[in-house]
C-alpha cells in the first residue's frame, strides 16, 4: 500500500489532499478515514488508491504517524530546560530561606520571579503535554489536568482556585 503525508485537510468540508511518497497528489475524502478519526496537515498515512472521475482518490486510509504539535516544535531543548530549572530551583531556595525569616521579596523582584515561573510552566505544559502543568483561564500555572473557564464576573471562591490542586 502506498504511503504519504496529508498536504491539507478541511474537517468542515470533509476532504483534503495527500502528497504520496511517489509524488502523486491524491484526493482524501472523510469517508475514507477510519470512524472517529481526524487528520491534520503533516500526518503520515497509508492508503489504497482508486482512479475516480477527477483523478486518484484515497481508499481505506490508516494513520501511521500524527504530526508533532506546534507547541512541541517550538519548545526549548531538554538540555537548555535542565539548566533553567536548576537555576530556578536555586533562586526559589533563596526565596524560601528569606520567607522563613519573615521577609517577602520586594515587588519588582516578586514580579520577575512570577514571570519566570509562568514561562517555565508554559514550557513544561508543552513538554509534558499538559499532564503535570496546565495554564488556567487566568494565565496562571495550575497543577491539574483541566482548564477552568471563568467569566470576568465570577465569584471570589471561583477565583481563589489559583495555585491549588483541583479535584
Amino acid at each position: 500500500m502506498p504511503t504519504g503525508k496529508v498536504k491539507f485537510y478541511d474537517e468542515e468540508k470533509g476532504f483534503g489532499f495527500i502528497s504520496s511518497d511517489d509524488g502523486q497528489e491524491v484526493f482524501l475524502h472523510a469517508s475514507a478515514l477510519p470512524a472517529g478519526t481526524t487528520v491534520k496537515a503533516g500526518a503520515k498515512l497509508e492508503f489504497g488508491i482508486a482512479d475516480g472521475k477527477r483523478g486518484a482518490q484515497a481508499l481505506s486510509v490508516r494513520v501511521l504517524e500524527a504530526p508533532p504539535s506546534l507547541a512541541k516544535l517550538s519548545r526549548k531543548p531538554a538540555d537548555d530546560m535542565s539548566i533553567i530549572i536548576e537555576d530556578l530551583v536555586k533562586l526559589l531556595d533563596g526565596i524560601g530561606t528569606n520567607l522563613k525569616r519573615g521577609r517577602y521579596p520586594d515587588s519588582k523582584h516578586g514580579k520577575t520571579i512570577a514571570a519566570m515561573l509562568r514561562k517555565v510552566a508554559d514550557e513544561l505544559d508543552a513538554w509534558f503535554g499538559g499532564i503535570l502543568f496546565r495554564t488556567c483561564s487566568f494565565g496562571r500555572a495550575c497543577f491539574c489536568s483541566t482548564r477552568l473557564r471563568l467569566r470576568p464576573g465570577a465569584d471570589r471562591a471561583a477565583r481563589n482556585h489559583l495555585g491549588r490542586v483541583h479535584r
